[in-house]
């Protein structure tokens, strides 16, 4: 579970400071309810407010789950249906 590490050091070696994450190939119902709980944990404690990720998953309670543990403890994620929307959001969220 490194990925969020990955992303912080990509992020930082190109400048950025926001992501978008294409996870339509990842079933979230495949995922136990204690890794979700833990991945968004990670994602917070590594990521926190530093980095913007926008992720395309199709939403659904365990997603939003995810997004929910991740933003309680200050992390800045959101989960989108579309590349599109996940973009705009990317684009015009200060």
């Amino acid at each position: 579970m490194d990925f969020p590490q990955q992303i912080l050091h990509e992020c930082e070696d190109n400048g950025c400071h926001k992501i978008l994450v294409d996870l339509n190939a990842v079933i979230a119902d495949e995922i136990a309810l204690i890794e979700l709980f833990f991945i968004g944990e990670k994602i917070a404690q590594v990521l926190g407010n530093k980095i913007m990720m926008a992720m395309v998953w199709k939403r659904e309670s365990l997603s939003d789950f995810l997004v929910d543990v991740a933003t309680n403890r200050s992390a800045r994620l959101k989960v989108f249906e579309t590349q599109q929307r996940a973009e705009y959001w990317l684009l015009n969220k200060v």
